[in-house]
């Protein structure tokens, strides 16, 4: 998977037990990031766009965190 250097940066700043809400998760890359690094971590991906929710989506089933990452549509927080 091919991670852009804005998302590697802000899962640097992610500690390895934390429950993390990604408000605004586009494509879910940050969210499979922290899941493949880390055992521990359970995130909640949220979008206000469907399209964008539905891609994530696809993206966390090729990667089979579908018990790790929940996804919601939203208009934020």
């Amino acid at each position: 998977m091919i991670i852009p250097k804005r998302i590697d940066a802000i899962a640097s700043f992610i500690d390895d037990t934390c429950k993390v809400v990604d408000v605004g998760c586009d494509h879910g890359l940050l969210d499979i990031l922290l899941c493949l690094k880390n055992q521990d971590i359970q995130c909640y991906a949220c979008d206000i766009n469907k399209n964008a929710l539905e891609m994530a989506k696809k993206n966390i089933k090729k990667y089979k965190l579908d018990n790790r990452i929940q996804t919601f549509l939203t208009d934020g927080i």
